[in-house]
């Protein structure tokens, strides 16, 4: 009798796998012929990969879970959802490497570089970068190959462009035209029949062109734009467009005193542009610019109140992003540790041994401690302050007070820099803490009063004293416990 009933359901099973396979497929194929270009798609384009995702998890397809979390990271990277694209890449990746898909990997691993560049952490964005373009050369494809590359080494250059915004050192210049040249040598190679080679050639000739005008030979760098615009016209890229527009506009304006050419410049690169967070932000500068130069006045304070409030919230993005990414880190040198150590019983038996031997030390020192005068440990505590070996320099701790003071953007990244140990502390204590909790954990520690606070912020000391509540809930600290006082003993 089971196997009759087995026997009667088995069709309708087997017809829903087939169904669920052919719905994957057809996500499949639409994915892959996203174009980046049409922003109003993007929601669309969000909401089928997280149906492939669930359908692939269902079904235990590995590679339709790649496909979902690749094409997801693409779409979040030009939304400049940083946090959200580093949050998805210890899956992907993982993933991707489990089922040797080395194209996914490569872009993954390049999307994570884009990120973490938007976010400054440079080091990281580096390695990342460097690993995506190793692993181009397992691609069978000649022109996945080259065209993955294109791809990287432009990214490259965005990341040497960064660094030289950063550090003003020459040397980036350098690395942009290296980079630069490198990106439109792959393009070369790409296959006639490659639909995407007119883009690729028009918009590394594009980026030539700003490397060379980055480094003051403009003449250079206007020939490459000329040459890009021709091909990019028949290629309708509007993204080179948009990056050839608004150097060429600087140009007119710096070099040729050339205003209205300029303007008209900025607002072709304006039209195309969209709603790109990451490029809006250094076109809204090039307004400015313009407005000084004509001493227009209430136009500059208009594109300053527009690019102050970009800023700022790319910054609270890229602070919520940082907090991810460390979070990420933590968990992944959790696992590492794990693996490494497989023998439970042995690392028991040893950390008992340690802990013996450490509270025998302890209550050694404590013992004699008990006999020491009190202004004598006094002494000793404060050298062991001043000498940095408990507390950071008066130089770092200014540091964090002026930027306080001026309620600037990098207090969070500095006051991490600063209280290492504090910060970890507090992540570990509650992993919901938001960028907003632990800028006023750092306002804590430097003993800033909520009336101070409220003046730094321009905001109500009530606001303030509401911020203060919500993060004792957070963190399960009691009302009659004084917040000061508690941050300075916990670190």
């Amino acid at each position: 009798m089971k196997a009759f009933i087995f026997l009667c359901f088995l069709p309708v099973v087997l017809l829903g796998q087939n169904f669920s396979k052919q719905k994957m497929e057809k996500i499949i194929k639409e994915l892959d012929k996203i174009d980046i270009q049409e922003q109003d798609k993007y929601e669309k384009i969000l909401l089928q990969t997280d149906e492939l995702y669930d359908l692939s998890k269902e079904a235990d397809y590995k590679k339709g879970m790649v496909i979902a979390l690749t094409k997801r990271a693409l779409i979040l990277v030009h939304q400049s959802n940083n946090t959200s694209t580093l949050k998805l890449m210890p899956e992907a990746l993982s993933l991707a490497e489990e089922i040797g898909d080395y194209k996914n990997r490569s872009d993954l691993l390049m999307y994570k570089g884009i990120a973490l560049t938007m976010v400054s952490d440079y080091d990281e964005a580096r390695k990342c970068l460097g690993i995506s373009l190793s692993i181009c050369d397992q691609f069978k494809n000649k022109d996945s190959l080259h065209s993955a590359k294109v791809a990287i080494y432009c990214v490259l250059m965005d990341f040497a462009d960064h660094g030289a915004k950063a550090t003003k050192d020459k040397v980036y210049n350098d690395s942009m035209r290296y980079f630069a040249r490198k990106a439109y040598d792959e393009a070369t190679k790409l296959s006639d029949h490659c639909h995407v080679k007119k883009r690729w050639l028009g918009y590394t000739l594009a980026v030539m062109g700003s490397a060379f005008v980055h480094s003051g030979r403009i003449k250079e760098g206007e020939q490459y734009f000329d040459q890009a615009e021709k091909i990019i016209a028949k290629a309708d890229d509007q993204l080179s467009l948009y990056a050839i527009y608004s150097e060429r506009g600087r140009l007119e304006l710096i070099s040729k005193g050339n205003k209205e050419k300029a303007l008209d410049y900025y607002n072709k690169a304006y039209r195309l542009v969209g709603h790109r967070p990451r490029l809006l932000e250094p076109l809204y500068k090039l307004y400015i610019e313009y407005y000084q130069k004509t001493q227009n006045t209430y136009m500059e304070l208009y594109y300053l109140k527009k690019s102050k409030r970009l800023a700022d919230s790319l910054s609270s993005e890229n602070q919520s992003a940082l907090l991810s990414q460390s979070r990420i880190k933590e968990k992944e040198a959790i696992e590492s540790y794990k693996k490494v150590h497989d023998n439970t019983t042995d690392i028991v038996v040893f950390a008992l041994g340690i802990l013996a031997i450490g509270s025998g030390i302890f209550l050694f020192f404590y013992l004699n401690k008990k006999h020491k005068p009190d202004h004598q440990f006094s002494m000793e505590k404060n050298f062991k302050e001043v000498s940095g070996e408990y507390y950071p320099s008066p130089e770092k701790i200014e540091r964090l007070l002026d930027l306080a003071k001026r309620n600037d953007s990098n207090f969070l990244i500095t006051f991490q820099d600063t209280f290492p140990s504090l910060y970890q502390k507090l992540l570990n204590m509650c992993d919901e803490m938001t960028p907003n909790d632990m800028e006023l954990c750092g306002y804590l520690k430097l003993n800033i009063s909520s009336k101070e606070i409220a003046t730094y912020k321009k905001t109500s000391v009530g606001s303030v004293d509401n911020r203060k509540y919500r993060l004792r809930k957070k963190l399960g600290i009691s009302s009659e416990t004084n917040l000061y006082i508690w941050i300075s003993e916990i670190a």
